[in-house]
Formats: C-alpha cells, sequence, structure tokens
C-alpha cells in the first residue's frame, strides 16, 4: 500500500471521477451521503488550511481516498471536525485496509473518529463505542413511506393538525426547499446560536472558518454535493429553516432551527414534513438524520446504519483513554462529584462563548 497527500484544491478530475466510481459501488449506502463526496472535501479545503487527502494505492491502482484535518501537533481529525456528521476512506470493495498503517501513512500520529460505518472492517480493532444512524427511505414514493410510517406512529398526523392550527393562526404555509433568502440564513445563525448557549454548548457559530464554510455551503450547487437552505413561513412570518447538504440521492439533515416563540405548533417537525413531501421530486430517496438517539428520529425512520466510534492511536494511548473512560464511570456513581464536574464544564463552555462572541464585535 502507497499513500500520498495531497491538499483538496490538487484534486484533478481524474481522481474525482475514480473517487465517484468508489462511492457508487451497489454495497456501500453510507458513501452516497454529501459528505463522502470529493467536492466536499474541496469546499472544507477552502477554509481550513489543514484539510488534506490520501490517495491510497493498492499494486499501482488507486484503491480510494481518505480526507481528514491534521492539527499542529500531528494528530488527526475528521474533515471539517465537529461539524462533520459522517467520515472515513471511501475504498474499493475489494481493498483490505490496515487502518493503523493508512494513519502512519497519513503522516499522523493517530485520528479519531465517532461517525465511522462499522462495516470499515480495518478499524473495527480501534473501536470503543457505537451510535445509529437514522434514515428515512423514501425511495421515490412518499405516500408508500407515509403508509409505513403511520402503522408504528402517529406523529406525522400531529405534525400536520400542529401545520393546520398554524396556518389558522399566523396564516398560510409556505415551504421552499432551496431558499436565497438572507434574511433567513441569518436567522438560522442567530437561533442556533443561541440555542448552543442555552444548552451549555459550545457556540461553533462563533467560529470564523465555521461561518465561512457555512456561506460557502449554502451556495455551493452540484449534482454531488449541494447546499439547501429550506425555509417555512406561515404569513410573513419566518417560522422555521433548516440548513442541509444534498448528493444525489441523499438529503443530509444538518442545522433545523425555528422560532422559539411558536415551539407550541412544532415548527422544526413542521418543515422536516414539507422536506420529506417534497424529497421525491428532487430526485431524493433518503433524507439522512445522523446521530442522536432523539424521538422524532426513531418514529420517522424506516432504516438505520451502525456508526463506529473510536480511535486510531498508539497503545499506551489508548490505555490512558480507557482508564479515563473508567474514571467517568466511577464519577457517575458519585452525584455530588458529578454535578461538580457538570458545573465547572458549563463555566468553562460560558466562558469560551462569551470570549468568541466578543471577537465578533
Amino acid at each position: 500500500m502507497r499513500v500520498d497527500i495531497i491538499t483538496p484544491s490538487e484534486l484533478d478530475a481524474a481522481h474525482r471521477a475514480r473517487w465517484h466510481h468508489l462511492r457508487h459501488r451497489a454495497d456501500a449506502v453510507h458513501l452516497k451521503n454529501p459528505f463522502y463526496a470529493p467536492e466536499f472535501a474541496q469546499l472544507v479545503g477552502e477554509v481550513q488550511t489543514a484539510a488534506r487527502i490520501a490517495i491510497i494505492e493498492i499494486d499501482h491502482q488507486v484503491a480510494g481516498y481518505f480526507a481528514f484535518e491534521q492539527s499542529a501537533l500531528g494528530w488527526g481529525r475528521p474533515l471539517c471536525a465537529w461539524m462533520s456528521d459522517h467520515h472515513g476512506p471511501v475504498l474499493d470493495q475489494r481493498a483490505g485496509i490496515d487502518a493503523a498503517r493508512l494513519i502512519r501513512g497519513c503522516g499522523l500520529l493517530g485520528w479519531r473518529f465517532d461517525h465511522l460505518p462499522a462495516d470499515q472492517s480495518g478499524f473495527s480493532r480501534f473501536e470503543t463505542g457505537r451510535a445509529r444512524g437514522w434514515l428515512m427511505r423514501l425511495d421515490g414514493d412518499y405516500a408508500a413511506y407515509r403508509r409505513q410510517i403511520d402503522r408504528c406512529t402517529g406523529l406525522l398526523r400531529r405534525v400536520e393538525a400542529s401545520m393546520r392550527r398554524l396556518e389558522r393562526e399566523r396564516g398560510p404555509l409556505r415551504f421552499d426547499a432551496r431558499s436565497t433568502d438572507s434574511h433567513a440564513m441569518q436567522r438560522l445563525v442567530q437561533w442556533k446560536g443561541d440555542q448552543y448557549i442555552r444548552t451549555g454548548q459550545i457556540d461553533h457559530f462563533a467560529i470564523p472558518w465555521v461561518r465561512d464554510y457555512l456561506e460557502r455551503l449554502r451556495y455551493r450547487d452540484g449534482p454531488a454535493m449541494a447546499g439547501m437552505l429550506s425555509t417555512l413561513h406561515a404569513g410573513d412570518r419566518l417560522v422555521a429553516v433548516h440548513l442541509g447538504l444534498r448528493s444525489e440521492q441523499v438529503w443530509h439533515y444538518y442545522l433545523p432551527t425555528y422560532d422559539r416563540e411558536l415551539f407550541r405548533f412544532s415548527p422544526g417537525l413542521c418543515l422536516l414534513h414539507c422536506m420529506a413531501q417534497a424529497a421525491p421530486t428532487l430526485g431524493l430517496d433518503t433524507i439522512d438524520f445522523g446521530t442522536g438517539d432523539m424521538g422524532y428520529k426513531r418514529d420517522l425512520s424506516n432504516a438505520q446504519i451502525e456508526l463506529a466510534q473510536g480511535a486510531v492511536e498508539p497503545a499506551p494511548v489508548r490505555v490512558a483513554r480507557r482508564g479515563g473512560r473508567e474514571a467517568v464511570r466511577l464519577l457517575r456513581r458519585a452525584p455530588w462529584l458529578l454535578g461538580a464536574a457538570r458545573w465547572g464544564r458549563r463555566q468553562l463552555v460560558d466562558r469560551i462563548n462569551g470570549l468568541r462572541q466578543s471577537g465578533l464585535h
């Protein structure tokens, strides 16, 4: 195996064609997601100088591609870091890849992952856990999907009732699958940032490269990877907005948010319902919810994929991480210590968010 490292801007047309050929192999459903398109790697390369692509050759033939980011200390992370909902190498199904050898070939000390398809067998010995990826499989027929879901849950009927109430009280509903409204984008950034702060999470939207990335994603348009800013209005009022990305077949559910003053109408679910109805007309057969064991994902999904979590790294580091996980388990048995740890984390997150917000003004 030989590994050559290039920047995303150096990826030529021949390599893009080969990459797409590998993405469309019949047995790799997950590779249809737009995060695995070479155009996504090129987009991230425009805002992240640490973005790299490994070209993997076996017996002098290109057997795969692996997009990643390299930190200043030599450790690797997924491309687009914490904004990545899927990552891992795109490989020829006949290629047997040793993960440790691949990571060393990339010049990395290690590589952490949390959304790696579990069928990447070369990484299995580095797994520390798994999560479910939830899929809404429409297969070109929303009516058939609806009948299947209605047999299991009444969520869609409740959402439709909410839409009727919203329309009666606020005005006619208007859905736009791909909006060019700059005001809607501004609202998404504001509402999502407020949500991060309210729930004690780090406000990634205050990071300059993330804002740049999202703005570029919004305007990106191509058959394999395109940004999709979707909106729902009631009368003249914007009630929900979602920024996602699509490939030839998959619409990735990425950054949804809504007007909290109207939360009793479930505006986020109303927008999602409109997206599901529109997807087949746009040539999309799947909405990928990513991970997260949320009730609406369980109720609306009719398929799942297994995603692995772990790290390819030297044995001493793995042992140390295992000790850290054991310490966390012990901590959970002492509620007062756990409460103190959570309080300390919240203070740290609030401090980070405050510093980032002050840097924007």
